[in-house]
């Protein structure tokens, strides 16, 4: 999840709880924000952050591009709103990304640009440069981030990427595991109708997501990424990123859960990337350097 881009202020998280589908159902809760990047509690707690038949064809917005390689070694990255503590994890990770779609003081690291929302559309093309992947926008299910409908969403993102379409790889829009109601949907229904309403040609290569759950949950997470990867292969897209993910709870626990969760990432052939939340004191780290979730992280 991340704020706007107009510095820190006080924002919300999905509190997630079951329901009777083993998946999410969300509330809100006041916690601290990050700027433009996601916004997530500090200390130790992490913030918490059915399938139709599919008809439509996606056209792959770089259909005259080899098909990427990545392995498991360059599948692992880092969000970050500050490039000098992305250093941490040395060459455990092979990309990183910070919600913007620019970033200096990153070195031999592949930054990824995003367009955080609808506001940040102005000249995207021009400013991300040699970029070969991007990111769309950033949970548009949660009013308190991107916040379009489906429909909205799809115009957009359309607009957008159609110019970059056969230049660069380009992903969905990033949805949450939330779960919401028909009028307001979220999370994987949300995803849906996306990609109902982005008609072909839809500018897609891979679908975005992200994860918060709590730590004793690692098949929660293995679910929920199971649905991504089949609403996604409904479309003809054979590849999915998890851009922001973290555990909920103790650091211990939740460092066991981290190693558990880099060895499925790692062993799933659909999930191209993924990038743990985030390169941060409280997080990730604690100070400038890896606390124990970050050293189980980069293993």
């Amino acid at each position: 999840m991340s704020t706007t881009s107009k510095g820190s202020t006080v924002s919300t998280a999905a509190v997630i709880s079951s329901n009777s589908s083993g998946r999410r159902s969300s509330s809100t809760t006041g916690i601290s924000s990050f700027g433009s990047g996601a916004a997530r509690p500090t200390g130790t707690a992490m913030a918490t952050a059915g399938s139709a038949t599919q008809t439509t064809v996606i056209a792959s917005a770089s259909s005259g591009l080899a098909s990427s390689t990545i392995g498991a070694a360059n599948k692992k990255g880092v969000s970050f709103r500050n490039a000098a503590l992305v250093g941490a994890f040395g060459s455990s990770i092979s990309w990183t990304y910070n919600w913007a779609p620019t970033a200096s003081g990153l070195d031999n690291i592949e930054f990824v640009p995003m367009c955080h929302d609808n506001s940040s559309t102005v000249d995207f093309a021009a400013k991300i440069g040699n970029a070969t992947h991007a990111l769309s926008f950033n949970e548009p299910d949660r009013p308190e981030q991107a916040n379009m409908s489906p429909v909205e969403a799809a115009k957009a993102h359309i607009k957008l990427f159609n110019d970059l379409k056969g230049k660069i790889q380009v992903g969905s829009p990033a949805v949450t595991n939330g779960v919401g109601t028909s009028s307001s949907p979220m999370g994987s229904d949300w995803l849906k109708q996306f990609l109902v309403a982005c008609s072909s040609p839809c500018p897609v290569d891979f679908i975005a997501y992200h994860w918060y759950d709590p730590n004793n949950d690692i098949d929660h997470l293995k679910n929920y990424t199971d649905t991504i990867v089949q609403i996604a292969a409904g479309y003809n897209i054979n590849k999915v990123w998890l851009t922001e993910f973290a555990p909920t709870g103790n650091n211990s626990t939740s460092a066991s859960f981290m190693t558990d969760a880099v060895a499925y990432l790692d062993s799933n052939p659909a999930v191209e990337r993924y990038a743990a939340f985030m390169a941060s004191d409280g997080f990730l780290l604690s100070g400038t350097t890896l606390n124990l979730v970050g050293e189980a992280y980069v293993e």
